[in-house]
């Protein structure tokens, strides 16, 4: 079994620059989801156009294919979103931010968080779905609403989600809000990493209930990844401060294992 607990990532540096390629592509390649088609990787990401007149800003999907063997490689940029923005009021109005591609029988599900805005507080995401027949190229709208999105049980909004695929089922964990804090007159949600499950890919089964206790009050816990190493599984999350944090480097990466009932929270070198 793999000793995770002594793995060290190395940072390899920037691979791809979306500044003024395209009138969608602008600004930043946000919140990378790789799927891997043989020895290509296909980066779905998010990029921006400029701001508006009003200053406001919307984000679309697309993708990037690089060497499986060599992310530094790329290969192709699409050269359009792969999926439009939502219509008025929809959930995913203002922009869609990637999730995942999984597999399912002769389709590729391509799950995505869209986001629209709010009045009180920025902004508001749930989870989405689009769906490929031609592996991958294009993708089709499951529905114009999400997949799910607030509940009695967490009623804020949901993002940072995870998918791994497990023979007969699908596994999820991601972010969900439990409340919103103010501070200097910025608001910010506060996250709990939780789970959920599927054997259809549509319709899932949630468990509202943290994962993990916060180190403190303050903490934000989010954007989970988790694979099955030597029948453990393993999570790498994002977690920081909920004040402030966008002025000062506190944002860290750490992880979790979990085989059982038990749970060991550990840091992660850099």
């Amino acid at each position: 079994m793999a000793d995770v607990k002594h793995i060290v990532w190395n940072k390899r540096g920037k691979i791809f620059d979306p500044t003024g390629r395209y009138e969608h592509m602008q600004h930043y390649a946000q919140a990378p989801a790789p799927f891997l088609m043989g020895d290509k990787l296909r980066i779905f990401f998010t990029c921006r156009p400029d701001r508006a007149a009003d200053g406001t800003m919307v984000s679309h999907v697309t993708y990037l294919d690089v060497r499986a063997d060599d992310p530094s490689q790329v290969l192709y940029i699409h050269d359009r979103p792969i999926l439009p923005l939502g219509g008025l009021g929809d959930f995913d109005e203002f922009g869609i931010h990637p999730v995942g591609a999984v597999p399912m029988g002769d389709k590729l599900f391509f799950y995505y968080q869209g986001w629209t805005r709010a009045a009180s507080v920025p902004y508001i995401t749930s989870l989405g779905l689009s769906i490929s027949t031609d592996g991958g190229n294009t993708f089709t709208k499951y529905a114009r609403g999400p997949l799910f999105s607030r509940t009695p049980q967490e009623p804020y909004l949901e993002n940072g989600f995870f998918i791994l695929k497990e023979n007969d089922r699908l596994r999820m964990w991601y972010a969900t809000a439990i409340e919103w804090r103010e501070h200097d007159g910025i608001k910010e949600p506060l996250y709990r990493i939780v789970a959920a499950h599927s054997t259809d890919g549509i319709n899932w089964q949630r468990d509202a209930k943290p994962l993990l206790a916060p180190a403190s009050e303050h903490e934000v816990t989010g954007r989970p990844t988790v694979h099955l190493i030597g029948g453990v599984y393993h999570m790498w999350f994002s977690k920081r401060d909920v004040i402030d944090f966008k002025k000062d480097a506190q944002g860290a990466g750490t992880g979790f294992t979990h085989r059982g009932g038990g749970i060991e929270r550990q840091a992660t070198k850099k």
